[in-house]
This record gives C-alpha cells, sequence and structure tokens, in this order.
C-alpha cells in the first residue's frame, strides 16, 4: 500500500510539472513557462527592441543558468520559434540570421544568429512588469526572482499558436486576427455579447469549414478543415500558400510521389519557384481539362488540404482547464483587470510618498532660514530638524540630502506646481483602484493601442467548401 501511494504521489507531482512548466500554456498570457522565461531574460538584460541585436547563444545561455531546467537546444528551438513569421502571427522576437524557412530549411546554429523583442513583446506583454503589476518567486537557484506570469495586454491565448503534449492532457490552439480578437474582447466589455470570429493563420491558407468555429467557441473542441490558396492558369496549378504548420518540402514530396506513381494519368510536372519569401509552386497538368481532377486529387491525397484537431487546453489556476470562447474571454479581461489595479496602487504608493516629500520641502523653503540655520549649528542636524520642525524620518532625510545651495535656489513655485500634479494623480489612481469601469476603459484603449500599431489585415480566407467522400484517402493532418 506505502508503495502505490508513493507511485501516486510522485505521478501526481509528474504530471504537475508536465503540464504546468512544459506543455501547456498559461491562459493569461498564451505563453508556455519557457517562452515566457525567453521573454523575461531579455527584459532584464534589456535586449530592447530599439537596441542591438544579441547573440542567441547569450541569451540561451542566460536562460538555462537562471530561469529553466531545459537543455540548450530546446530553448534555442523555442527562441527561434517566436520569432518565425510563418508560425507565429504576430512575431515576439526580432530575428537576426537565418531561423528557418517554410520551405524545409532549418536554423542556423545559435553561435551564428542574433535576436531582440519585438516591440509587439515590449508593449504588448511585458508593459508595467516594473510596477509589480503581478506575482514574484524564486528563480530554480533561488538567487533572484522572477515573474509568475507576464502582464500580457496583447491577447496571447488568441493570437499565438499552440501545441503541446502534457500528462493525460493535450493543446492545440490555432490563431485569431488581432484587430478582431480587440473588437471581440471591447464588445463583450461593454454589451456581454461574443461577437463571432474566425481563425486567421499566419501562412495564410483557406478555412473551408468556418461553420465549425460555433462548436469551437462554445466547447473548446473541433476539427478545422484549410486548404492551401491556389489558383489556376490555363494547365497549371499554381500554389501561392500552404495551411498552417505545412512545410513546402512536405508537400512537393508528396506530389512527386503521386506523380510518379502508375495512378497518376493528370500530372507532368512540377516545378518549385520559391525564393526571397515567396512561395510559388507550379503543378503543371496534361491538359487543361485534367487541371481540376488534378487538383482534388491532390487536396485529398496531401496536405494542400489539412485538418487540425482544435483543442483549447490552458493552465487556470495551475490546472488544465478545457475553454472556450467566453472563458478564454473572461481570463484575458480578470487578469488585465488585476494588472491594471496593481499597477495603479504601485502609482497611489509612490506618488504619496513623493508628495510627502514635496510637503516637507515646502515647508522648508517657507522657513529657509530657520531650517539652514538649524543645519549649520546642530551637532546632529537630523535630531534637531525632527525636534524644530514638524518634520517626520523620510522628509528630515530628503530635506538633508538636498546641498544647502540648492536648497536655497529651489523655486516655490514649481514645487507647488509639482505637488498639485501629484495630488490630481493620487485622485485619479484611487479612482481606478475604487471603480472598475475605470480599469475598463483603461484597458480598451491600451487594446486600441495595440490595434493601431500592430493590428493588419487577415491573412486566411474564409470560403465554405461542401467535401465530397471519395474512394481515394482522405484530407490528413
Amino acid at each position: 500500500m506505502e508503495i502505490v501511494e508513493l507511485v501516486q504521489k510522485n505521478m501526481l507531482d509528474y504530471s504537475a510539472a508536465v503540464n504546468q512548466s512544459r506543455a501547456i500554456p498559461d491562459a493569461r498570457t498564451g505563453l508556455k513557462p519557457i517562452h515566457r522565461k525567453i521573454l523575461y531574460e531579455m527584459y532584464v538584460d534589456k535586449i530592447k527592441s530599439s537596441g542591438k541585436y544579441k547573440k542567441c547563444a547569450y541569451m540561451v545561455g542566460q536562460i538555462i543558468a537562471r530561469f529553466s531546467e531545459h537543455g540548450d537546444a530546446a530553448t534555442y528551438d523555442a527562441l527561434v520559434r517566436l520569432a518565425q513569421p510563418w508560425i507565429q502571427r504576430y512575431p515576439l522576437l526580432d530575428f537576426h540570421g537565418n531561423y528557418g524557412s517554410q520551405f524545409g530549411d532549418s536554423a542556423a546554429a545559435q553561435r551564428y544568429t542574433e535576436s531582440k523583442l519585438s516591440s509587439l513583446a515590449e508593449e504588448g506583454m511585458l508593459y508595467g512588469l516594473n510596477k509589480q503589476n503581478v506575482d514574484w518567486i524564486p528563480n530554480f537557484t533561488n538567487e533572484e526572482m522572477e515573474p509568475v506570469t507576464l502582464p500580457a495586454v496583447f491577447p496571447g491565448l488568441f493570437c499565438l499558436p499552440n501545441q503541446g503534449i502534457g500528462y493525460a492532457v493535450a493543446c492545440n490552439f490555432l490563431t485569431y486576427n488581432l484587430n478582431e480578437v480587440a473588437a471581440l474582447i471591447e464588445n463583450y466589455l461593454t454589451t456581454g455579447e461574443l461577437n463571432d470570429i474566425v481563425f486567421d493563420l499566419a501562412s495564410g491558407g483557406t478555412i473551408i469549414n468556418p461553420s465549425v468555429m460555433k462548436k469551437i467557441h462554445s466547447t473548446g473542441k473541433g476539427t478545422v478543415l484549410i486548404e492551401a490558396k491556389y489558383h489556376i492558369e490555363g494547365d497549371s496549378i499554381i500554389i501561392t500558400e500552404l495551411p498552417f504548420n505545412v512545410m513546402l518540402e512536405t508537400v512537393y514530396e508528396e506530389i512527386v510521389k503521386f506523380a510518379e506513381s502508375e495512378e497518376n494519368d493528370c500530372i507532368v510536372d512540377i516545378i518549385n519557384t520559391s525564393g526571397n519569401g515567396k512561395l510559388e509552386l507550379i503543378v503543371k497538368t496534361s491538359s487543361a481539362k485534367k487541371v481540376n481532377q488534378a487538383l482534388e486529387i491532390l487536396l485529398e491525397r496531401t496536405k494542400l488540404r489539412s485538418s487540425y484537431n482544435v483543442n483549447q487546453v490552458a493552465i487556470v489556476n495551475n490546472k488544465p482547464q478545457l475553454l472556450t470562447l467566453k472563458d478564454m474571454v473572461e481570463v484575458y479581461i480578470s487578469h488585465n483587470l488585476s494588472c491594471i489595479e496593481r499597477e495603479y496602487r504601485f502609482d497611489l504608493q509612490k506618488a504619496l510618498e513623493r508628495l510627502h516629500i514635496l510637503e516637507a520641502i515646502i515647508f522648508a523653503l517657507d522657513h529657509l532660514d530657520d531650517v539652514i540655520h538649524v543645519i549649520k549649528n546642530a551637532e546632529n542636524p537630523k535630531e534637531e530638524l525632527m525636534k524644530n520642525f514638524p518634520f517626520d524620518e523620510d522628509q528630515t532625510k530628503a530635506i538633508l540630502d538636498i546641498k544647502l545651495s540648492r536648497l536655497a535656489k529651489l523655486e516655490v513655485s514649481k514645487l507647488i506646481q509639482e505637488k498639485k500634479e501629484k495630488e490630481e494623480l493620487v485622485d485619479f489612481c484611487k479612482e481606478v483602484i475604487s471603480f472598475r469601469e475605470k480599469r475598463v476603459e483603461i484597458l480598451i484603449s491600451r487594446l486600441k493601442h495595440l490595434v493601431e500599431v500592430y493590428g493588419d489585415n487577415r491573412r486566411t480566407e474564409i470560403n465554405s467548401k461542401e467535401i465530397v467522400p471519395s474512394t481515394s484517402k482522405k484530407a490528413r493532418n
């Protein structure tokens, strides 16, 4: 019995470690732990979007030394993935060097590549972190602190792709368009209603069964069918976009395999003219009459039509949870309103501390001759100031930290103006902390800013299409 209990306990510990610390994203940010650690390490090291690129090998070393138990290869793979534009609908890293391609190329070794935070990562994931707007824990060496999560006004759970297999649980999130997600969240905040919204993927393509979105929104699960984007010119099929996470090399090999088979009676040539970031694969058929036949065969037998089993599982309150669209929106709102409240509590405390000092300095300037006399003649100026004037210890220290020559030159009018501004800030902070409506206004304004700066048009088209079953292989992953 003791062995059974021990095994049960160990398996519970193992499942928690795998699910919470590796495989499943945080519902508040859409980031897996390793991605959060990567962004935070670059934030701590000030590898900013406005600064210089830093060698990836350096960052990988820092991450595994300070924040992550992963190996260097896995950490570098995770870092590169945050920058790949055919995977990330909104990349969080600005990369310099070879990060691979959708054509099947792998990334260069970490000693050759460089990276830095994207401005979206700074504004959307890390903003306000210096104001202690999230909880912190010791890192695994107990030598410094790291955030439990990130502020994440950028709706990462909606806009970042995620796939993971944990212990007895798995997840698969596809991405949405930032503009549409922001509109969805704003509408829910103001009316309580949820908009219709359809996936929008980094690689484009066409969703051919958009009606499944209703099921995904209500249950968190469903199968999405995505076709490559193509057009027909005479006897040729020209493919310009692939389904999400499908490599051109894979598709090319699948088409070649069919073309060389005995079943083929329509495809005569395959020409890959891709390059310089442009994808173009030309499939030539024996005649214009054979084009549609060849197209249907390729869609059925290759990854030109792919299915994605969406499974929206994320970590909520330290447990994996299957999330509906409403759940995702509410987790996002709850997290951000909490972060905003904590930011303004921080600002309130700082404003009150400064206001307290300003009051003492203004009083000291009104009694400048007496203050200077006490400072010049006292053996212990600190005690004498506190004895002769209504100053506490903090106020006295602030006054003594100002040189006498500078104290005499301070302008009361400027200090009074600063005092007025701090008083207004205190009132505003208290209003934000007290009223949810004010926090909602701030959240909406931040979302609108992200849309103005980083929003873009849809890449994935929507086109309902009925799939007629045939005797050939069905669409597959």
